[in-house]
C-alpha cells in the first residue's frame, strides 16, 4: 500500500500511511497503474444500457439524471461507447444509492472512507454501481461530489481497475477538482481504449451539458480556506470564522487553529483544529449543547460532535438532520441558550430555533435577524452566550446584547478576550 501510493516504503503502520487510509475514497481493492479487473471483463456491445434505481434525496431527481449522464459522457467522449437510460427493467449498469447493507454483502461504512462501488462488466451484478446515502451528495466542492464519484464508479463498470497516477481519474481516494470542462487523463484514456479503442469520427454518444449544472442554492459566503499560520491574535482587523463556550472556556476559532481563553485567566493558548477534527482547514460555525456536555463544529453541510478533544463516533452528519430546508448549505454562526436549552442557527439574515431537548426545529422560523434583535448587523460571523447576555460578531467587531430589554449595551473589538487592547 505504500508503494502504491508512493509513500515512503517502512513496512510499518506509520501516521503518514494511517493519514492516506482516512481519506475518502472507491471500495474497490488499490492495484498499480491503470488497470483492469481479473479476467479484463468488457461490455461485448458498444451500447450499455444504464437505469438508476434508486435515487439520493440530497439533489433534485434531474439533477441526479443529469450528473448520472455526464459521468457516462467523459467515457464515451473518448470510446465508441454508447450509453442508453432506461427507466424500468434490466439494465446494464443498475444504479443505486444506499446506507450500510443493501445485498451485496458489501456494506457501506457511514460517512467518510468507503464512498461508493461497482462491479466490472458481467451478467447479474456486473456493471452496478452502488453509492452510500450516508454521504452528502452534492454539485459543489462541499460534501462529495457526484460527478467526480460517478465518474469513477463507472471506470470500474466498464473494466477498469485502479491507478497509481494520482491525476488519474481512477487513482482510489477522492479529491475534489474542477468539474467543469473535465477532462480524463492520458493514464485513463490510455485505460479505456485499451478495452475499446478509440472514438470514432460520426460515432453516436451520450449527449451532456457543457458544464456541470449548478446547486440549487450555492453556499452563502462560504469562508475560504486560509493559509495555516497562527495570525497575531492582537491584529485590530482580526475576526473570527466561529466563537463558542466550552466547560467555561471560550474557543475563538480563525485561520485553521482556535485560542483556549478562561474568561477570568490571562494566559491564552493556540491549539491546531486538527486535533480536533483531521484535514479540514477551517470551520463555519460552532455552539456548546451543556446538557450534552458536547461542542457541535459546523463546516458547510456537515457537522461533528465533540466531547473534551474527542470525536464522538458516527460523525460527520449533513445539517439537514436538524430540520432546515434543503436551501441551506451552511451555518454561519450558532449559540446556545442554556436557561431555555434552545440553539439558535444564523444563516445569512435568518436564524432558527431549534429544541436541543425535544430534537427539533422550533414552528415560525427562519425569523429575521434584524427584526429580533435590533442594533446588530443582520449579518453575524460567531456568536456565543455567556452570563445571560449573547455576543454577536461582525469581522472585528462584537456587539454584546441584552436579549430581554432587546437593546446593545456595549460595541467592542472581538479579539479583546484574547487580552487585547
Amino acid at each position: 500500500m505504500q508503494n502504491f501510493f508512493g509513500l515512503q516504503v517502512t513496512g510499518r503502520l506509520n501516521q503518514q500511511t494511517l493519514d492516506m487510509m482516512g481519506q475518502p475514497r472507491c471500495g474497490y481493492p488499490d492495484v498499480n497503474e491503470y488497470s483492469f479487473f481479473p479476467g479484463r471483463p468488457s461490455w461485448p456491445s458498444n451500447t450499455i444500457s444504464y437505469r438508476i434505481l434508486k435515487y439520493t434525496p440530497d439533489l433534485r431527481r434531474e439533477e441526479v439524471d443529469q450528473v448520472i449522464s455526464m459521468a457516462f459522457q467523459v467515457w464515451s467522449d473518448v470510446t465508441p461507447l454508447r450509453f442508453v437510460r432506461q427507466t424500468s427493467g434490466q439494465a446494464d449498469i443498475m444504479i443505486i444509492f444506499a446506507a450500510g447493507y443493501h445485498g451485496d454483502n458489501a456494506p457501506f461504512d457511514g460517512s467518510g472512507r468507503t464512498l461508493a462501488h461497482a462491479y466490472g462488466p458481467g451478467r447479474g451484478i456486473g456493471g452496478d454501481a452502488h453509492f452510500d446515502e450516508d454521504e452528502q451528495w452534492t454539485l459543489s466542492r462541499y460534501g462529495i461530489n457526484l460527478f467526480l464519484v460517478a465518474a469513477h464508479e463507472f471506470g470500474h463498470s466498464l473494466g477498469l481497475g485502479h491507478s497509481n497516477v494520482r491525476s488519474a481519474l481512477m487513482f482510489p481516494t477522492y479529491q475534489y477538482v474542477e468539474t467543469n470542462g473535465f477532462k480524463l487523463s492520458y493514464d485513463d484514456i490510455q485505460g479505456i481504449q485499451t478495452l475499446y479503442g478509440a472514438q470514432t469520427n460520426g460515432g453516436s454518444r451520450t449527449t451532456r451539458p457543457t458544464k456541470p449544472p449548478s446547486p440549487t442554492k450555492p453556499p452563502r459566503n462560504t469562508k475560504p480556506n486560509r493559509p495555516t499560520k497562527t495570525p497575531d491574535k492582537c491584529d485590530p482587523n482580526l475576526s473570527f470564522d466561529a466563537i463558542t463556550s466550552l466547560r467555561g472556556e471560550l474557543w475563538f476559532f480563525t485561520n485553521g487553529i482556535f485560542w483556549r481563553k478562561q474568561p477570568r485567566r490571562q494566559d491564552v493558548s493556540s491549539v491546531s483544529i486538527s486535533y480536533l477534527i483531521p484535514n479540514i482547514p477551517s470551520i463555519d460555525a460552532a455552539v456548546e449543547f451543556q446538557n450534552e456536555d458536547v461542542i457541535l463544529l459546523f463546516r458547510g453541510s456537515q457537522y461533528w460532535k465533540i466531547r473534551g478533544f474527542q470525536m464522538l463516533p458516527g460523525f460527520p452528519r449533513n445539517i439537514l438532520s436538524f430540520g432546515f430546508p434543503r436551501s441551506v448549505s451552511q451555518i454561519d454562526a450558532a449559540l446556545y441558550i442554556k436557561e431555555e436549552k434552545k440553539a439558535l442557527f444564523f444563516v445569512g439574515e435568518q436564524y432558527w430555533s431549534y429544541d436541543v431537548t425535544a430534537n427539533r426545529m422550533d414552528p415560525d422560523y427562519p425569523k429575521s435577524i434584524e427584526d429580533d434583535f435590533p442594533g446588530i448587523s443582520n449579518d453575524v460571523d460567531s456568536a456565543f452566550e455567556m452570563d445571560g447576555y449573547f455576543y454577536f460578531s461582525n469581522g472585528a467587531t462584537q456587539f454584546k446584547y441584552n436579549n430581554k430589554n432587546k437593546m446593545v449595551t456595549q460595541v467592542f473589538k472581538t479579539n479583546s478576550w484574547l487580552n487585547c487592547k
